[in-house]
């Protein structure tokens, strides 16, 4: 082989890897949230663990907020018939899913935390039920180009008040609920919220802003980064010192842990609400829900 024709084969691979590498981003800044594997009866945790005689009538409604998607779609799969599932599960927003209870349209809704605004309105209808079922993680990520690793939470306050100006922070619009509502509870941000460039619309727009920018640091329940919606430029940081794995979730030794509540009205004379709850406080389905990498009610 002469060293003219090597130089050309080098050449040639160094154009392949180029262009691979462009194609990856490309593709993942192309990226759309991925509904379609996370949905029922599809390749889901805990898809081994069901009821042993699953409903085939009465299939209830189901809203789910879309960071609890995998989560629902797993408890639907585990209880519900499929040749009797006709697209029941919807995902939608955290105000919508508790939304859909409040007007009567779904029999359940699965969802965290909602706003201060909405639960005020919640906590005046005596008919409607919050059970909590599982916690699920509120991750923290930055730009991979950063080599920062872990933060403390007074280290995210500092960030989010305006105390640290190495970072550009992002957020949701105050009062938008589910993974807003819980970072509220950990970051008093009233200085950060009136700064409209760095207010985002929802956790995807979140997780784009921050894999374009080598100082962003967002936020996001770990169901929708780690199964729905990530990208290759972000990284999860540690908090205290500890990863947000499934491990550190399911034993709770990560400290920014969040309720998913099992939503419906008392009211409601549909069977199924009670099986489909009462299947999630039993063991298997506690093992379902450690299967998806959340933390269980209680453990």
């Amino acid at each position: 082989m002469t060293i003219k024709l090597l130089g050309k084969i080098i050449i040639s691979i160094i154009l392949i890897i180029s262009a691979i590498q462009l194609l990856i981003i490309f593709v993942d800044e192309n990226k759309k949230v991925n509904y379609m594997s996370n949905a029922p009866f599809g390749n889901i945790g805990g898809s081994e663990i069901e009821l042993n005689k699953k409903i085939a009538q009465e299939i209830p409604t189901v809203y789910s907020a879309i960071a609890a998607y995998p989560f629902s779609s797993s408890i639907v799969e585990a209880t519900i018939d499929s040749k009797y599932y006709k697209d029941e599960l919807k995902h939608v927003s955290t105000q919508e899913a508790y939304q859909s209870i409040v007007d009567n349209i779904a029999d359940i809704a699965i969802a965290s935390e909602t706003s201060k605004e909405q639960q005020r309105i919640i906590n005046n209808i005596d008919d409607i039920e919050m059970i909590p079922i599982a916690k699920d993680a509120l991750v923290f990520f930055i730009n991979k180009s950063n080599n920062t690793d872990s933060f403390t939470v007074q280290e995210l306050k500092n960030i989010y008040n305006g105390n640290n100006l190495d970072y550009s922070p992002y957020s949701l619009q105050t009062g938008v609920g589910g993974s807003e509502e819980c970072f509220s509870r950990i970051v008093d941000n009233n200085a950060f919220s009136n700064i409209p460039e760095q207010v985002a619309y929802d956790m995807k727009n979140i997780i784009d802003r921050v894999a374009n920018n080598a100082s962003g640091i967002g936020y996001a329940f770990n169901q929708f980064y780690s199964k729905m919606y990530k990208r290759l430029n972000t990284k999860k940081l540690k908090i205290d010192s500890v990863s947000a794995d499934y491990e550190n979730i399911i034993s709770e030794k990560y400290p920014l842990l969040f309720n998913i509540y099992f939503i419906y009205r008392k009211s409601n004379n549909n069977p199924n609400i009670k099986i489909m709850l009462d299947f999630l406080k039993s063991e298997q389905g506690k093992e379902l829900i450690e299967a998806n990498g959340l933390a269980t009610i209680g453990s």
